[in-house]
């Protein structure tokens, strides 16, 4: 036997919204349990979570701040091979792991030493100097010289270019570039200020594109989901640049479906929705209101009713009395047991004799 097509449920309160606590009666799981059998369907619950939040690794830390510090102070020893190597296996160790949250902190210091070397340690080379301390400033918008660094010339405003990002966004999702979220500006997405409390990009349309303005050179691009970091990578940016940001949430699980609605008796799907068969349902009365959806399209409500069972009819007993045919026959059947005594008796039954029988019956006086 084929096994039934799956519907995902997602079961709203009665306020029409996603809530985990709440849960069909009896009577309405008879009405669901009855709109599934009538279309061949078997209701399941929201799938499970699968994708994991990237790991953090204290050690790899631990690896790159060794190598810049080793590289600064060959720097500060005039060594500049020891610091040529330090500063690259720094710099190697975080172009493999994006998904540091300090990478960009760490590469603009590596950055800085790279400056520092192209000043101080021969050969001097000034454009490779403010060219570094430039693609610093863009991952961390700078910072106070410290002890021993040469102070940072403001220099003029980096130029800026214009890049694309494609991404498909659920309500609990939210794009990082270089540790400070996305927000939607004037024109074009921006980086949030620090400490600011503006919305985030909600890219929620399938391949939803925004452009944004970057400082050329390398950044890194992170998506956080309900709090965890899920994707990260380094893009360097250049005119006309398309970055496609994958999706990371599961199909048909709480994040792809958290913020369906039923509003106005129209269900209002979460847009982006990657759950290819599902439907939403509520309590309404004595109903339940139910609409199929596929993906971020919900067709319209129905009301769907299953009346309690009823007790069965019973058939109703009437007494009355020993019927007439039944005294006939038991009269009749008397009569005849009857007769069979009275001629077993008289000896009717008994074979003839097969002797001559004399019979003497006395004198007979004349």
């Amino acid at each position: 036997m084929m096994p039934l097509p799956e519907v995902t449920l997602v079961w709203l309160d009665g306020g029409g919204q996603v809530e985990s606590r709440a849960r069909p009666d009896a009577a309405q799981a008879r009405a669901l349990e009855a709109w599934a059998t009538a279309r061949g369907v078997r209701l399941v619950g929201l799938a499970q979570e699968t994708r994991a939040p990237l790991p953090y690794s204290a050690p790899v830390v631990a690896s790159i701040e060794t190598s810049l510090t080793r590289g600064q102070d060959a720097i500060a020893s005039l060594d500049g091979a020891t610091a040529d190597e330090a500063l690259g296996a720094a710099e190697t160790a975080l172009a493999a792991h994006a998904e540091l949250p300090q990478a960009p902190f760490l590469l603009a210091e590596v950055l800085r030493a790279r400056a520092l070397r192209a000043t101080r340690l021969a050969p001097p080379n000034e454009a490779a100097a403010r060219a570094a301390l430039a693609e610093a400033r863009g991952l961390d918008g700078g910072r106070v010289p410290g002890l021993g660094d040469p102070p940072e010339a403001p220099g003029p405003t980096a130029a800026t270019v214009a890049i694309d990002l494609v991404a498909r966004l659920a309500a609990d999702d939210a794009l990082l570039l270089d540790g400070r979220p996305l927000r939607p500006g004037p024109t074009n997405l921006e980086v949030s200020p620090e400490g600011a409390n503006g919305g985030r990009w909600r890219a929620r349309a399938e391949g939803e594109v925004a452009r944004m303005n970057v400082t050329p050179g390398r950044h890194q691009l992170a998506l956080v989901s309900s709090g965890a970091l899920v994707w990260a990578r380094w893009l360097t940016a250049s005119e006309g640049l398309r970055v496609a940001v994958p999706v990371v949430r599961t199909a048909c699980a709480p994040r792809d479906l958290a913020e369906t609605r039923i509003q106005s008796g129209l269900a209002h799907p979460p847009p982006g929705a990657l759950c290819g068969r599902w439907a939403t349902a509520r309590a309404a009365g004595p109903d339940v209101e139910l609409a199929t959806c596929t993906g971020s399209v919900c067709a319209p409500l129905v009301a769907w009713r299953v009346r309690a069972p009823e007790a069965p009819l019973a058939p109703r007993y009437v007494d009355q009395g020993f019927p007439t045919w039944a005294k006939w026959t038991t009269a009749s059947a008397v009569t005849a047991i009857l007769a069979g005594v009275v001629l077993v008796a008289s000896g009717a039954f008994e074979a003839a004799p097969r002797t001559t029988r004399f019979t003497y019956g006395g004198l007979v006086e004349r």
